[in-house]
């Protein structure tokens, strides 16, 4: 999660078996305050999980673009259950 204004890193959460590889990429980077250019800067091997902050860092971007041009509140993903 990003602040809209600042682009500074929030929160950050992983699920899943690899969880305990990834989260303390993203607990870094929130104690020395980066923004989700930090992640695009940032060089990941490739293929590994880790380049997954660089995809969320670029939706990120893109949505705090669409909140930027349109002034609404950010996106939010709702699911149902039947």
């Amino acid at each position: 999660m990003f602040d809209f204004e600042s682009r500074t890193l929030l929160g950050c959460h992983c699920i899943g078996d690899r969880a305990t590889e990834l989260v303390h990429i993203g607990r870094a980077v929130i104690m020395l305050g980066g923004t989700a250019d930090t992640f695009i800067e940032m060089v990941f091997n490739y293929p590994t999980l880790a380049e997954i902050f660089k995809y969320a860092a670029y939706d990120g971007l893109g949505r705090w673009a669409g909140h930027r041009l349109t002034n609404l509140p950010p996106i939010s993903v709702t699911t149902r259950s039947s």
